[in-house]
């Protein structure tokens, strides 16, 4: 269960993460015999949507982690979390070994990445074990070109 999406509405990344585990808290007070059957992946390091602001400072991100264990009250414990991008004013070697302080304190299972290079998946696996790595794959992308060219030429043009 992915708790990263933001209703388009929701300026304040914290407040949507927070509301996402609050109703998981809500649920796994009446259900707590599920809490092993959800896997639960949290992606952190944006402080802001418009305009987007990235933060994975090794600060922001243990901040990030020990808001979301005092939300989850320990009815749930947190098997991945992990910055929601690479940081370009953070190096990706800091904000993993932060995430590998709260690993060792027993706050989180495992540690992810996402929307990363494979230089960067090296870089943080020398830091630590990296559990999982989203990467987000989309038709549109292909290297034949011809099929989603022709796919955005007939939507554009039906309603011109």
């Amino acid at each position: 269960m992915q708790m990263y999406d933001p209703p388009l509405h929701s300026r304040n990344p914290r407040l949507t993460t927070a509301q996402s585990l609050h109703l998981l808290a809500r649920y796994f007070t009446a259900y707590p015999e599920d809490a092993d059957k959800v896997t639960v992946c949290i992606k952190s390091g944006i402080r802001s949507f418009q305009p987007m602001v990235l933060d994975c400072s090794p600060t922001y991100m243990r901040e990030a982690v020990n808001n979301a264990v005092k939300i989850l009250a320990g009815k749930k414990t947190i098997d991945v979390f992990g910055p929601c991008r690479v940081d370009p004013n953070t190096p990706i070697e800091d904000t993993i070994s932060a995430l590998a302080e709260v690993k060792k304190e027993g706050k989180i299972n495992g540690i992810q990445l996402s929307e990363v290079s494979a230089s960067t998946i090296r870089r943080a696996a020398e830091v630590t074990k990296i559990d999982m790595v989203e990467a987000e794959v989309s038709l549109w992308y292909v290297s034949w070109k011809p099929i989603s060219s022709h796919f955005w030429n007939i939507r554009v043009s039906g309603y011109l």
